[in-house]
C-alpha cells in the first residue's frame, strides 16, 4: 500500500476518549469501550497477516478489557452490550488457541543451552518438538481466519462500532452522575473480593484457589485502569502493585499450561515424537515445575501488600472526592440518580462455597445504600427506592449481578449457533513477565 501512495487506514473515529475527574459516568464508559475497540479494530490486519505475534496479543487483550468494561459498566448499558460480551468471548478464545502456541514456542528459544549434554550426531531433539507445534499453531490460525472472515465476526464487530459510537444510554439520569459519585463502591467491591480470594489462597495453598485469585486481581487490576483518568498517579501506582502480583500468578499459570501441552504431545500417537525428544520434553516440564515453586515462594509476600499505602491512598482519595460531588449536586435529576445508585458492585464470586467472609480491616467511611418501601403516589416511580444511610448504621454487601465465567468459552452466537470448535485458550492475563515460558500476556 505505501509502494502505491495508498494512506494506511488509522484508527476508527469512535467518538470521545477523555476523561478527566469531572467526567460523568456515562462518558467514563463510552470513553473506555470506545478505546479498546479501537485497540480491537486497529489490531485485526496484523493478526490477520500473522507476521508479528503481538498484533494477536493486543487484539486478544483489547477483546478481554471489552469484556471487564461491559461487567463494571453494566448498569448504564443498552441490553444489547450482554450479547456482544457472549460474542467477544468467542472471539477471545479463538485468538487464545493461537496465542498460547505462540507463548510456548518462544519458551522453547535458547532451551537448548540448559539441556543435558546429548551424544554427538544426535539431531537437536526440540526441532520435533517446534515442528509439532507448528503445525497445531498454522491450524489454530486457519481456524482464527475463518472466524475473522465470518458474518459472525461482522456482526460483532459492527455492532460494537455501532453501539460505541452511539454510546452509553444517555437519556438516563445515571449517565449524568458524576464518575466520582459511582466508581468508588464498584472499584472497593472488586477490592474487597480480591482480598477475600487472597486470604482463602494462603491459608489453602491450593492451584484452584491461587487461579481464583488471579481471576479477581485482574478485574481489580482492569477497573481500577478504567478510572486512571479520574486519579491520576494513585491509581496508576495501586495498579502497578497489582501487576506485580497478576505477573507472578499468570506465570505459575503459564508453568502450568506447558506442561499439561507437553505431557499431552508426549502422550499422542497423532504426533510421534523421537524418544530422545520426548526424553528432552520431561526435562522441560521438569524445569516448568521447578520455576513454578520458586514463584510460589513469593506470592505470599506479594498477596500481603494488597492493602498496603498504594491501595489506602487511591481508597482515601476516592471517598474525598466521591464526598465533594454529593455535596455539590444541586440539579433534582442528578440528586435522584446519586440516591439511585448503590456504590457497591462486585462480582460474584466464581464458587462462593469457597470464599471466606469479608474480616479484613475497616474501609474509609462512606454511605451504604438502603432500599426503603415504595411510595404510594402514583406519580411517583413504583419499585423500591435506594437512599443514604450512615456508614456506622449498617455495612450490608449487595448481591453483584451475575458473570460469565472467567475461562474463554465458546457460546452460540446471537443467531444461536456454535462455531467449529477451536483449541481452548487457558485465559490468563498478565503484562511485563516472560516466565518461564516466554512472552508476556496480556
Amino acid at each position: 500500500m505505501l509502494a502505491h501512495g495508498m494512506a494506511l487506514p488509522g484508527r476508527p473515529d469512535l467518538g470521545p476518549t477523555d476523561v478527566t475527574p469531572a467526567s460523568s459516568f456515562g462518558e467514563l464508559a463510552d470513553a473506555v469501550i470506545r478505546r479498546h475497540l479501537a485497540t480491537l479494530v486497529a489490531a485485526e490486519p496484523g493478526t490477520r497477516l500473522g507476521e508479528d505475534p503481538e498484533d494477536l496479543h493486543d487484539m486478544r487483550v483489547a477483546t478481554r478489557r471489552l469484556r471487564a468494561a461491559f461487567s463494571f459498566f453494566n448498569e448504564i448499558l443498552p441490553a444489547q452490550f450482554a450479547v456482544l460480551r457472549a460474542e467477544l468471548s468467542w472471539l477471545a478464545s479463538i485468538l487464545g488457541a493461537v496465542r498460547d502456541l505462540d507463548v510456548h514456542l518462544e519458551g522453547l528459544e535458547g532451551a537448548e543451552e540448559h539441556l543435558l549434554p546429548l551424544p554427538e550426531g544426535t539431531e537437536p531433539p526440540l526441532d520435533n518438538l517446534r515442528a509439532v507445534l507448528m503445525e497445531e499453531r498454522q491450524q489454530a490460525r486457519a481456524v482464527l481466519l475463518r472466524a475473522l472472515d465470518s458474518p459472525r465476526y461482522e456482526r460483532l464487530s459492527t455492532g460494537l462500532a455501532s453501539l460505541a459510537q452511539q454510546g452509553a444510554a444517555r437519556r438516563t439520569d445515571e449517565y449524568h452522575v458524576p464518575a466520582v459519585v459511582v466508581v468508588p463502591g464498584l472499584v472497593g467491591g472488586r477490592y474487597r473480593s480480591t482480598s477475600r480470594a487472597a486470604r482463602q489462597a494462603r491459608r489453602s495453598g491450593r492451584p484452584a484457589d491461587f487461579h481464583r485469585l488471579r481471576i479477581r486481581c485482574k478485574r481489580l487490576r482492569y477497573a481500577v485502569e478504567f478510572v486512571g483518568g479520574l486519579y491520576g498517579e494513585p491509581a496508576q501506582r495501586f495498579s502497578r502493585r497489582l501487576a506485580k502480583l497478576q505477573d507472578a500468578l499468570g506465570a505459575v499459570q503459564d508453568a502450568s499450561v506447558a506442561t499439561e501441552r507437553l505431557l499431552h504431545l508426549a502422550a499422542d500417537d497423532a504426533h510421534p515424537l523421537p524418544p530422545i525428544t520426548v526424553f528432552v520434553m520431561g526435562a522441560l516440564a521438569a524445569r516448568h515445575q521447578l520455576a513454578s515453586s520458586q514463584l510460589m515462594a513469593h506470592i505470599p509476600s506479594r498477596m500481603s501488600r494488597l492493602d498496603d499505602r498504594e491501595w489506602q491512598g487511591l481508597a482515601t482519595l476516592m471517598e474525598q472526592r466521591r464526598a465533594a460531588a454529593v455535596r455539590e449536586q444541586t440539579t433534582p435529576a442528578i440528586q435522584a440518580a446519586v440516591s439511585a445508585a448503590p456504590p457497591d458492585g462486585p462480582p460474584p464470586p466464581d464458587d462462593p462455597a469457597q470464599v471466606e467472609p469479608d474480616t479484613g480491616p475497616p474501609e474509609p467511611a462512606r454511605p451504604v445504600w438502603t432500599a426503603i418501601e415504595p411510595t404510594t403516589d402514583p406519580a411517583e416511580p413504583t419499585g423500591p427506592v435506594w437512599t443514604a444511610i450512615e456508614p456506622e448504621q449498617a455495612d450490608p454487601e449487595r448481591d453483584p449481578p451475575a458473570a460469565t465465567s472467567e475461562p474463554d468459552a465458546q457460546p452460540p452466537d446471537a443467531l444461536g449457533q456454535r462455531s467449529n470448535a477451536a483449541p481452548t485458550s487457558n485465559g490468563h492475563g498478565h503484562h511485563g513477565h516472560h516466565g518461564s515460558t516466554g512472552a508476556p500476556r496480556g
